[in-house]
């Protein structure tokens, strides 16, 4: 189908959010296996309901979720506007009469930008395919392969991009062991400090900045991810920690920019990847005996949360080595 509306889903009854989240969930599952490669999934629901532009974490969790439980069956929110109902509404509670939707109902446009992992390799072999067929002069002898005829399927999904205001996140800390730079050695370090672009002196440590740590990370994360990093700590005592070091925290963004966004994949896939990469400039924070990774206490990613949330998730935010 190339469009698949359900308005103002509700489990029978006074507000019920499992159940609501349950029909949401079931429905998308669904549906998300009889959508054609270009087509939406609309969904209308009464004001806060979606939890999209929630920005407290009430707001969120007396939300249904939709845009979570979506991107768990591969959906990614592309759009909410204003619903104008032009219909008359009616099986309030199992009977034939209308029910209350709000001031502002509004649409949830969901779509299915990226193939599965399954399929993530056939999609490049067929954008390679559909490059080279651009680059022939003459199309209309071209024989099109198999592979050839799928490319138009991939080729809409491959450049889908969801607004900022409307990714769904998920975030961790990396923490780093630094070393601390000691009076007698910081004259033999001072030039390549001012040298390296790379590194900011703290008065005791040397690190890297937010914005340099992201591009590292951006660098290695699957298409359609986007990374932020907005805040550093650095904590110059730490008894787990050697001599001469101190341990800095980054809080790592995951967005679901054209890609969407589960826990799952941030744990397993991205985390891994982000702290394997910042080995190469760091050593891992000593903890539990294993060398291997960065954040040695094992930091849990977040469960997914809204763009909108960050905002005021960061004035609130708070660390220590043990927390």
């Amino acid at each position: 189908f190339d469009v698949i509306q359900f308005n103002f889903p509700h489990w029978r009854g006074k507000q019920n959010h499992k159940h609501n989240r349950q029909l949401l969930n079931s429905f998308l599952q669904n549906a998300s296996k009889m959508l054609s490669p270009n087509g939406q999934i609309r969904i209308a629901l009464c004001e806060g309901q979606g939890g999209s532009s929630a920005t407290s974490k009430e707001k969120w969790r007396d939300s249904w979720k939709a845009c979570e439980y979506a991107a768990l069956h591969g959906l990614l929110l592309v759009d909410v506007f204003p619903f104008k109902v032009t219909y008359n509404l009616s099986s309030h509670r199992g009977m034939d009469r209308s029910f209350k939707i709000g001031k502002h109902p509004k649409m949830y446009v969901f779509v299915k930008p990226y193939p599965s992992s399954v399929e993530e390799q056939e999609q490049e072999e067929c954008l390679d395919l559909n490059s080279k067929y651009r680059d022939t002069s003459d199309h209309q002898t071209y024989d099109k392969t198999p592979q050839m005829k799928k490319v138009e399927k991939w080729n809409y999904a491959s450049i889908i991009e969801a607004p900022r205001h409307l990714q769904l996140c998920c975030r961790h800390e990396i923490h780093v062991a630094l070393p601390i730079i000691t009076s007698s050695s910081s004259e033999d370090n001072q030039h390549d400090t001012k040298n390296d672009s790379s590194n900011h002196n703290s008065g005791m440590t040397t690190f890297k900045s937010t914005e340099e740590v992201r591009d590292i990370i951006q660098n290695v994360m699957p298409k359609g991810i986007r990374v932020e990093v907005p805040f550093f700590h650095l904590f110059k005592e730490d008894t787990t920690l050697p001599e001469k070091m101190a341990v800095g925290i980054y809080l790592v963004i995951y967005c679901g920019e054209g890609r969407p966004m589960t826990r799952t994949e941030a744990e397993k896939e991205m985390r891994g990847k982000s702290e394997e990469e910042l080995l190469k400039y760091y050593m891992a924070r000593p903890g539990d005996g294993s060398h291997n990774r960065l954040n040695e206490k094992k930091w849990l990613v977040s469960k997914p949360f809204p763009y909108p949330l960050l905002e005021g998730f960061l004035k609130g935010h708070r660390l220590s080595p043990s927390s």
